[in-house]
């Protein structure tokens, strides 16, 4: 062995044990000419009195080899969007705590996160064969998914890159650049008035760095490209600063351009087969806003339409533009998705009514402010399958986890026109849709934004004897920090027990009960909540496969429900029943009987949920008002998630003690 990486070796030896254990690998190898030896070794030397840390990175240089990637495949592609989907839910708590532009309202990283989740919710588990197939899918989920100005500027860059794309069988370091030039030309059209010192300038700087490396300098691995576009993209970010008077003001970068930068991180990590790090690495000056402007509008709206002719676009645009600020406009080959702030929604809806809406949201900024700033000792959490009224949920401040149902192809069926879908493809022969339960990322992305809002959150999901939505929330629950400020319930019911039991825990929270005095009362109120309903087409259960019901069985169950012979279902023990036959010709006055047999003259509150029509639902709700032991709490819409299973003609009821002793 050479001498000299002897005398080296047992020098670290007395130092640190790490060390030595670094150098000797490639100490004792050194036998070869003593040039290289003693320059080896002389850098060994330079490891033990400056450090690994420092030394680390010239190390990899000389020994690990450049990781070079020259084309992005289909399953490249798949693989960076999933990864960018985790480096934003990872990072979306960093990205909200410095959102003061174009509102203060804390929830850029939340509408980027919910974004890709919807993207990765729609691909994750299918396979790919073409570009074509796959930029189809990733299009059609940011469309139904974008939310907030970020989640709407990022989905018009990325329709426009996947376009560019779409063709190729592989996609080389200058279609990629051309990309995401094209990319950012789009949000730049998205947005009614761009405005500098926003995720648009860390877009441009991007694309503009890619195509520089990839044409001018003729660099062909991606890897560099992008590494080359991220140190643009920083820049243009830390100018973002200087850009904006907000920005300045609150000593923060722009929440929207940070997010962006992320993903292009993600796409890098991606390509080098890193797993992204839950390490936070906050930029400077994120913890004290002082954003104390009021709000010009209150109104954050959300509305999809479809596609109409250029001339009646921008007259819309005109339209809008007299009525809100932050106006952003995606297009796809059928649709029409348009976000605005603006403090005349119900002006706006008048406007696009004669378009065909198919969503429609509207959320009140002012108070999403009030609500972060004021943070409360207990709130709750609950799944859109509860059907709780949207004046409830506001009200309480009640944060709802979406329960979607989907068509085999990819497409989500929104509340509004999910029955018109439904009759459509029975008509047609379509697949019909399934319900699709929340994920654990869902349920992880709910958790953190309600721990914003209050110091602890309860839980209630529907039955795990129906869904995996409970494991989901508990799996979520295990990856929280602060775990103890989360407790997941499992009501063994849903629909309308599942927003009965949601509706006492809101009535405990009111009266001021601590977490785990509610819990107790929830073990001894849920196995007293009934749920009972009537259905009038049941070849859409059997043609959904959730239930053993052949497709001539159910056609002659629906035949007998039209001559007044009904077959009753509903939830006991957590699971569906087929509660009996019933005789007579209207559903209304057999579930009031139900009713009035299960309440056995004593109080009850009452929810009752319907299909397509309300009318039957309503005559059933003033019925019930008339009966004194009778309190009608609410009455909605059935969720998609359920829907999908009973078709549009349907009646359900939910009923609870109206006084449970254990409270």
């Amino acid at each position: 062995m050479n001498s000299i990486a002897k005398k080296i070796i047992n020098k670290t030896k007395n130092g640190s044990i790490r060390i030595a254990g670094l150098i000797k690998p490639w100490a004792e190898p050194i036998l070869l000419p003593p040039k290289i030896g003693w320059k080896a070794a002389k850098f060994g030397a330079k490891i033990a009195v400056n450090g690994v840390k420092i030394a680390a990175r010239p190390l990899q240089k000389i020994f690990v080899p450049e990781k070079a990637v020259t084309e992005i495949r289909i399953e490249d592609l798949k693989k960076m969007m999933l990864a960018a989907s985790k480096k934003i839910v990872l990072h979306q708590e960093e990205i909200n705590r410095i959102n003061v532009w174009p509102v203060d309202d804390k929830d850029t990283g939340y509408n980027l996160a919910a974004t890709l989740l919807g993207i990765e919710g729609v691909i994750s588990q299918k396979e790919y064969k073409s570009f074509l197939e796959l930029t189809q899918d990733i299009k059609e989920a940011s469309m139904v998914n974008a939310r907030g100005n970020a989640g709407m500027i990022f989905t018009g860059y990325l329709i426009r890159f996947l376009e560019q794309i779409k063709s190729l069988d592989k996609v080389d370091g200058i279609k990629l650049s051309m990309a995401m030039r094209k990319g950012t030309k789009a949000a730049y059209r998205s947005i009614f008035n761009p405005v500098e010192g926003t995720i648009l300038d860390v877009m441009k700087a991007v694309g503009k760095k890619a195509y520089e490396t990839a044409k001018v300098k003729k660099e062909k691995n991606i890897i560099k490209i992008l590494e080359e576009s991220q140190k643009a993209g920083k820049l243009a970010l830390d100018l973002t600063k200087e850009k904006l008077e907000i920005l300045k003001q609150n000593n923060v970068v722009d929440a929207g351009g940070l997010g962006f930068l992320k993903i292009l991180e993600a796409w890098l990590e991606s390509l080098k087969q890193i797993i992204p790090s839950a390490e936070n690495n906050e930029r400077p000056g994120t913890a004290e806003l002082k954003s104390e402007e009021k709000l010009e509008y209150q109104y954050d709206t959300v509305f999809q339409i479809r596609k109409i002719k250029t001339a009646e676009l921008e007259k819309l645009k005109e339209e809008l533009g007299l009525l809100g600020n932050s106006i952003d406009i995606l297009e796809s080959e059928d649709r029409i998705k348009i976000h605005i702030h603006s403090n005349f929604p119900e002006k706006i809806k008048e406007k696009i009514v004669n378009f065909g809406i198919s969503e429609w949201k509207v959320e009140d900024m002012a108070e999403q402010i009030r609500k972060i700033s004021e943070k409360k000792p207990l709130g709750l959490v609950v799944e859109e399958m509860a059907d709780l009224p949207k004046e409830f949920l506001e009200k309480n401040g009640i944060i709802e986890i979406p329960f979607l149902a989907r068509f085999p192809d990819g497409e989500i069926v929104a509340k509004e026109n999910l029955f018109k879908k439904l009759e459509e493809g029975a008509k047609t022969g379509r697949a019909l849709p399934t319900a699709l339960a929340p994920s654990f990322k869902d349920f992880l992305l709910v958790y953190q934004r309600a721990l914003d809002r209050f110091e602890e959150i309860i839980v209630i999901t529907l039955s795990s004897k129906l869904s995996g939505a409970y494991s989901s929330a508990r799996i979520a629950r295990s990856m929280v920090k602060e775990k103890k400020r989360i407790s997941v319930f499992d009501c063994f019911s849903a629909e309308a027990g599942e927003g009965l039991a949601a509706f006492k825990v809101q009535e405990l929270i009111s009266q001021g009960k601590e977490k785990q005095e509610i819990l107790e009362i929830l073990k001894s109120f849920c196995p007293q909540i009934k749920v009972f309903g009537g259905l009038k087409d049941f070849t859409y259960l059997a043609k959904s496969g959730r239930f053993y019901l052949p497709e001539i069985l159910a056609k002659i169950i629906s035949f007998f429900s039209k001559t007044g012979v009904w077959f009753l279902f509903g939830i006991k023990e957590g699971k569906v029943r087929f509660f009996g036959i019933r005789f007579g010709k209207d559903l209304v006055r057999i579930l009031i009987k139900e009713v009035e047999n299960n309440q056995k003259g004593k109080d009850a509150n009452i929810a009752v949920v319907y299909g397509k029509d309300p009318k039957e639902a309503l005559r059933l709700k003033k019925e019930l008002e008339k009966r004194k032991n009778s309190r009608i709490l609410f009455l909605s819409q059935v969720s998609p998630a359920v829907g999908v299973y009973t078709g549009p003609q349907v009646l359900i009821v939910g009923m609870s003690p109206a006084i449970d002793k254990a409270s």
